[in-house]
């Protein structure tokens, strides 16, 4: 039984969005959902769980004693509905971020975007430059801003993010500018972003605190649900050429390979990795439906 099982109850809406950060590189993101410790891993450094007094979910001892287990370096839990805490661990540990620094890039681009006009297209650019996951885009193609947010967000290409950050208005330099901005307007204290794509650089990381508060804002722009949670989707360029995307979120897109599907949904957000940061996970999770 998985600690997602234990904590749910009927007739209550429980969102969770979990953060996992400095997992060893693995073939798969089942190393990053909660489940009991294999042989020979140290147990967890201390952590805080909410007293099931203070919250509509109660957390028995033998879900507690669960959630120790999670190997990752800093992860957390929240209600989305009430912001309860449910579960912390290093919440405001600063660590690489990887790919769900793509959350901050998203909600940056989009608050230049109208994304009512249907003729409004942006051109690819630099893609033959572009370092780590990437679609491989025509360079010079252009798509329509959505489309970009999907490539960007589904299928986590580089050479979407390199081109959002190009086509703001300050240029590559201003929107990074702007992403710390943002970052300070949302109060994230452990976060500091140098490029859209969460690539290593010195001094680019965030916390599952950060991150939890980014993907709850995330989800205020109307678009976002869908988009997060889309296992796969089909974009296409001016060129006519057609690009089949899938998510990188192997909990959407392989559900029948994961227990947590048996009592839940998953509803997306982002996934992340890179050799430095190992695997990141920010995910919604709703249970029973409601």
């Amino acid at each position: 039984m998985t600690v997602l099982q234990k904590i749910r109850i009927g007739g209550v809406l429980i969102v969770l969005m979990i953060w996992v950060g400095m997992h060893p590189p693995a073939n798969a993101l089942w190393q990053a959902v909660p489940r009991f410790n294999p042989e020979g891993i140290l147990r967890a450094p201390p952590f805080e769980v909410a007293p099931s007094t203070s919250i509509p979910v109660r957390l028995d001892e033998s879900t507690v004693q669960d959630l120790a287990q999670i190997t990752a370096t800093s992860a957390m839990i929240v209600d989305v509905e009430s912001g309860t805490t449910l579960f912390a661990k290093n919440p405001d540990l600063s660590v690489p971020p990887a790919s769900t620094t793509k959350i901050m890039t998203a909600m940056v681009s989009a608050d230049h975007m109208n994304l009512d006009d249907e003729t409004a297209f942006i051109t690819i650019q630099q893609s033959k430059e572009v370092i780590g996951q990437s679609l491989r885009l025509n360079q010079a193609d252009s798509f329509r801003q959505l489309d970009m947010l999907k490539i960007l967000l589904i299928s986590s290409g580089n050479d979407s993010a390199l081109t959002l950050a190009l086509h703001h208005p300050d240029g590559y330099a201003g929107f990074v500018n702007e992403m710390n901005t943002k970052a300070t307007e949302l109060g994230l204290n452990g976060s500091s972003f140098k490029n859209p794509s969460g690539l290593p650089q010195e001094g680019h990381v965030s916390s599952a605190r950060d991150m939890i508060v980014m993907a709850r804002a995330l989800l205020e722009y109307p678009w976002a649900r869908e988009i997060v949670g889309s296992a796969s989707t089909i974009v296409q360029g001016s060129s006519t050429r057609q690009y089949l995307i899938y998510s990188t979120n192997q909990l959407l897109t392989q559900p029948a390979n994961f227990p947590l599907n048996a009592v839940s949904q998953i509803k997306g957000i982002k996934t992340g990795w890179t050799e430095e940061a190992g695997e990141c996970l920010v995910t919604l999770v709703e249970i029973d439906g409601k």
